[in-house]
C-alpha cells in the first residue's frame, strides 16, 4: 500500500524508497521466510454495528496490527465515512478502543450500518497505520452498488 506516498496529481509516487522498503520487507518474509518481518498495513477483519440509545458505531477488528492501531504522525484518524440505511455517507470520527479494534461514528448518523476508509479519489488523509508505520488499505464494508457501477467508457 502506497496511498500515504503518492501525489494527488501522479498515480507514481515520486517517494521511490518508501515503495521499495514495502517491497522488500513483502520479499524477506514471504520468499526468506522471515516471519518476524512486519510486511503490511492494517487489513480489515471484521466490523460490526453497535446500536445503542444516545447513538451507534461500528466496532472494528484488524489483523497485521503487531503492537497496535495508530494515526501517522498523532492525532486524530482520519479518512472515515459511515452510512446508515440511506447509503449516505457522513464524515466520521475513530479511536482506537483496543490494540486492534477502532470504534467509527458520525454526528448525525444514530444507526450506521456501513465504513469506508480512504474510499476517495485522493486517500492521502487517511491515516491509519500499524506500529511499523504502514498504512492499512482503503476498504469499504458495504456491497451497495458504486456510483461508476454499469457505465461503460470510451464508447
Amino acid at each position: 500500500v502506497t496511498t500515504d506516498v503518492g501525489d494527488e496529481h501522479d498515480i507514481h509516487p515520486r517517494n521511490k524508497r518508501a515503495v521499495g522498503e514495502r517491497l522488500a520487507r513483502l520479499a524477506l518474509r514471504d520468499v526468506y521466510g522471515e516471519r518476524a518481518t512486519v510486511a503490511a498495513g492494517p487489513r480489515l477483519l471484521s466490523a460490526r454495528p453497535v446500536h445503542r440509545v444516545g447513538g451507534g458505531h461500528m466496532d472494528l477488528h484488524f489483523a497485521d496490527a503487531p503492537g497496535g492501531l495508530q494515526a501517522r504522525g498523532g492525532g486524530a484518524l482520519q479518512g472515515f465515512a459511515v452510512a446508515d440505511d440511506s447509503r449516505r455517507f457522513a464524515p466520521a470520527q475513530a479511536e482506537v478502543v483496543q490494540g486492534t479494534r477502532l470504534r467509527v461514528w458520525a454526528e448525525g448518523v444514530a444507526r450506521p450500518v456501513a465504513v469506508r476508509y480512504g474510499w476517495v479519489d485522493n486517500p492521502s488523509q487517511a491515516n491509519l497505520v500499524n506500529a511499523a508505520g504502514l498504512p492499512a488499505s482503503p476498504f469499504r464494508t458495504d456491497g451497495w452498488p458504486l456510483v461508476t457501477e454499469g457505465v461503460l467508457f470510451g464508447r
